[in-house]
């Protein structure tokens, strides 16, 4: 699957702050901000066959996973970090495995088994000063590492014993590795001093070169088109998309203020989105000779974008933000891209750096994971999103597992029903090292159209009916039916996906019932006038088994 490579954020291991240094004199303090809602050593591996997990050593138990306020389950949380922080991950798109990149301290190469216990299936050591980059093809017949220090290899699922290992060319490093969805190919870049790169692609398992190029800046990331035919990489400065097999420069465009995002890219290579220290967020389309530029939007009240994709269908674009202020803040931006800049929504509530984002294949699901709020305060330090609403899905929030402090990387399957993400176990301006993988099952939304009464249940069990009245002055009822017995929750978010009131209705029995609210906030108080959503979930034990959104109007 995808991942995001953002070099220029290394987590020191005695550096008591990450903050990064703003390359622009817009990000310094004081600025008015808009305010709206090759390694030769010997090597020791462990291993087990993928299905016949490692059995933990001492103090490799797996936590208890405690109950989540955002719905869904955490499959497993690996903790047994060896004081290395897991920077990089990526999940395959059939959402079987996930493999991390572990650095600062034991460095190294674990995949896992989504299904498993969050005890590696395999690890293998990597030499590096800095992150390890990773990727995987869809179904795990490809997975590749590279390191500083090492080499450029490739594995499969079933086994840590590399199929293929690339040296870097002499003065060079590696700083980058990725894989196509359909796999049988990847490709690694890397860095020759502070301006020119170098980047090769290679067939699985021969190892055969099949192109090499210089190329323009320092690699910041690259991402091969889902189905193998181009892979786009990006400098700080500007992105080029080459033809897979022959290395032939398709095109290039150049990136406004620089970025250190790595360039988003849809299936067939048409669609490229580009962020950056500009603020400006820009789509371009392949017209068959060139990329053009198809829209672009400045997006207000942010110091820079930090993270972009798009999804393999080229329908949607999402990304993440930094706002330079006191406390941090960060931004999640969802757009349709044939509708043009207009975002379709934002959502405010991540705290800190918004260090990555990914969509699913089709875009109707993506994920965020950010640096989080220190001290305890409210911030989505993982929150998965469907496209249509800003309420999250499933949401990881600050201090809720402890163990996860700050997420630096996320990924999703193709059809978005598993996701997994790595990070640090305090929050990235905080002393301290360690880190986390973890992976997620997400729960099914569906937009439930029948009234209770009308027509069968929806998709497992519930269906969720328009509030009465809406728009609404003092109270609402919101009807709903169930297939079954089951315990209700109903939640009420604001528009930029804040919970400002969560009902808990016990255990309702098959049928139809009314939810009533009386437009009150989590503190006793009115809420304001506005576009509300409501959420319904119910669920067996802490499990999910269905929920639904809708959207409110409240006139005070």
């Amino acid at each position: 699957m995808r991942h995001s490579v953002a070099v220029a954020l290394a987590i020191g291991l005695l550096v008591a702050s990450l903050t990064p240094a703003p390359p622009l004199a817009s990000a310094a303090p004081g600025v008015v901000h808009e305010t709206v809602g090759g390694d030769s050593g010997a090597r020791s591996v462990r291993s087990a066959p993928v299905g016949a997990e490692m059995t933990s050593a001492p103090g490799e138990e797996a936590p208890a996973i405690p109950p989540l306020s955002g719905g869904g389950n955490v499959l497993w949380v690996d903790q047994n970090h060896l004081a290395a922080v897991a920077q990089n991950l990526a999940i395959t798109g059939d959402g079987a495995y996930v493999v991390g990149g572990w650095w600062l301290n034991n460095s190294r190469v674990s995949l896992y088994a989504t299904n498993g216990t969050g005890v590696p299936a395999w690890t293998f050591p990597i030499s590096s000063s800095f992150f390890i980059p990773v990727d995987a093809a869809g179904d795990g017949s490809v997975i590749t590492g590279t390191g500083r220090q090492d080499l450029l290899y490739a594995w499969t699922a079933a086994s840590n014993v590399p199929v293929c290992s690339e040296t870097h060319p002499a003065g060079t490093e590696g700083i980058a590795a990725f894989t196509p969805d359909i796999g049988g190919q990847f490709a690694g870049s890397a860095m020759m001093g502070t301006t020119t790169s170098f980047t090769h692609a290679h067939t699985a398992p021969g190892c055969n070169d099949l192109f090499n190029v210089s190329l323009s800046g320092v690699v910041q990331g690259g991402r091969y088109a889902a189905d193998g035919d181009w892979v786009a990489v990006n400098s700080r400065a500007a992105v080029d998309v080459y033809d897979s097999q022959t290395g032939v420069l398709r095109g290039s465009v150049a990136i406004p203020g620089e970025t250190e995002a790595t360039v988003g890219v849809s299936r067939d290579g048409n669609i490229l989105a580009i962020g950056g220290f500009s603020r400006l967020l820009r789509v371009h389309q392949w017209d068959g000779s060139q990329y053009v530029p198809l829209w672009g939007h400045v997006i207000p009240s942010i110091t820079w974008i930090t993270a972009v994709d798009v999804s393999d269908d080229g329908s949607t674009v999402m990304a993440g933000t930094w706002v330079f202020t006191t406390p941090d803040l960060g931004r999640v931006v969802m757009y349709d891209v044939a509708s043009g800049p207009t975002p379709l929504w934002t959502n405010s509530d991540f705290g800190d750096y918004v260090d990555s984002v990914e969509l699913n294949a089709d875009g109707s699901r993506g994920i965020a994971g950010s640096w989080g709020r220190l001290n305890g305060t409210f911030g989505h330090v993982i929150a998965v999103f469907d496209r249509a609403s800003p309420v999250p899905v499933f949401a990881v929030e600050d201090d809720e597992i402890p163990g996860v402090g700050s997420c630096m990387v996320v990924d999703i399957s193709n059809d978005g029903s598993r996701a997994a993400g790595g990070g640090k176990a305090v929050h990235a301006r905080e002393f301290g090292n360690g880190g986390f993988t973890l992976a997620l099952d997400i729960p099914g939304v569906t937009q439930i159209t029948q009234e209770p009464g009308l027509a069968a249940p929806g998709i497992r069990g519930l269906a969720l009916g328009q509030s009465r009245p809406n728009p609404m002055n003092r109270s609402t009822e919101i009807p709903y039916a169930l297939s079954g017995p089951a315990a209700v929750r109903l939640s009420i978010f604001n528009g930029a996906g804040r919970a400002v009131r969560v009902l808990d209705l016990g255990m309702q029995g098959a049928g139809s019932h009314f939810a009533p609210w009386d437009g009150r906030d989590l503190a006793g108080g009115r809420v304001p006038s506005g576009v509300y959503f409501y959420r319904m979930e119910t669920a067996a034990g802490s499990a999910i088994r269905a929920a639904a959104t809708r959207q409110l109007v409240v006139m005070e």
